[in-house]
């Protein structure tokens, strides 16, 4: 037998078949890298389209919301929040729901935590149906008062009600925080506007305040600081208010604590008011 290196008829160095097969490898070879990097060419180019879209979702995303955002001054703030309050309560939306919910506590004092839940409905020019829960030393006190048509009742321990002897009032305040001996010395605050939300079928106006204040107890000297986030959401029809606020306060002695508040009205024309049943 003839060795593949010895020469051939022709005088090749390499016998013919192989030398064929082997060109025809090499070709598939080239053909399939050839291959390989056309389409790592059509995939790397078709992840650049797709970051290059993805970046700019991002990018028109970012001044969507940078667009709508912008800084409030204080009196801005408090316009908004008190006019859409105002409206609530004056009855422009007709028949509404006040539910005040707050929730104190003091670091490593159990003892002194607070909780109140307080539901308020009310018909405007009518009257008012209002239940109290409160938690206090980890006792719990619940109340229940109707004032309608200018007269007032009262549900006892027993769940029967009795008319009290005094005409209650009928219009419903904006809840407050408690007023203190404080005087506040230092105090750093930014408002802004953050732009349109949508919470279910409702689009909402959403404000923020971000507050650190140092106040002084006039009554006994002592000092304390906090820091406080609110976020006040008012409704683009005006028939819904909602005041959400978290502080954390440190005292002058290290005692630390944080008190939460939530004020939400909403206009319900379902609501109405009647005259409980008085027991005899």
């Amino acid at each position: 037998m003839r060795s593949f290196l010895q020469p051939c008829p022709s005088g090749g160095v390499i016998n013919a078949s192989l030398k064929k097969f082997a060109g025809t490898i090499i070709e598939d070879l080239n053909l399939s890298t050839i291959l390989i990097n056309r389409r790592k060419a059509q995939v790397a180019s078709k992840e650049m389209k797709i970051l290059s879209i993805a970046a700019l979702i991002i990018v028109a995303g970012g001044l969507s919301i940078a667009g709508q955002e912008r800084v409030l001054t204080e009196a801005e703030f408090t316009e908004i929040h008190t006019k859409a309050q105002a409206d609530l309560y004056r009855g422009v939306h007709g028949p509404f729901r006040q539910v005040l919910e707050t929730a104190a506590d003091t670091e490593a004092r159990p003892e002194f935590s607070y909780r109140l839940k307080s539901v308020t409905k009310t018909v405007p020019g009518q009257g008012t149906h209002r239940v109290d829960e409160r938690l206090v030393n980890g006792k719990s006190v619940k109340s229940e008062v109707i004032s309608i048509n200018n007269r007032g009742y009262l549900q006892t321990a027993d769940g029967s009600w009795k008319e009290l002897p005094d005409r209650p009032q009928n219009n419903v305040e904006a809840a407050k925080n408690p007023s203190t001996d404080s005087q506040t010395i230092e105090r750093q605050a930014q408002f802004k506007y953050l732009g349109v939300e949508t919470t279910g079928d409702r689009k909402e106006h959403v404000y923020s305040k971000f507050e650190r204040r140092k106040t002084l107890n006039t009554t006994n000297g002592t000092t304390s600081e906090s820091e406080t986030t609110t976020k006040v959401r008012v409704s683009t029809t005006g028939e819904y208010y909602r005041f959400e606020s978290d502080a954390k306060t440190l005292g002058s002695r290290g005692v630390a604590g944080t008190v939460r508040i939530v004020i939400e009205v909403a206009a319900d024309p379902t609501i109405t008011i009647k005259v409980p049943e008085i027991s005899k």
